[in-house]
C-alpha cells in the first residue's frame, strides 16, 4: 500500500502542475466571453465526472 500512496500523490502534484497552467490559458482566452468559459468549464467537469 505504501508505494501506491506515492505513485497516486505523484500523479496528482503532476496533474496539479499541468492543470494549473492549462485552466489560466482557457481562462485567460475566455475572460470576454464568459458564456462560452461556462460552458467549456461545464463539458470538462462531465469528463471529469464520467472518469471517477
Amino acid at each position: 500500500m505504501p508505494k501506491l500512496c506515492g505513485t497516486a500523490s505523484s500523479f496528482y502534484g503532476g496533474g496539479m502542475v499541468t492543470g494549473q497552467p492549462i485552466g489560466t490559458m482557457i481562462g485567460s482566452r475566455m475572460i470576454n466571453n464568459a458564456q462560452a468559459g461556462f460552458i467549456i468549464g461545464a463539458v470538462i467537469i462531465g469528463f471529469v465526472a464520467l472518469a471517477i
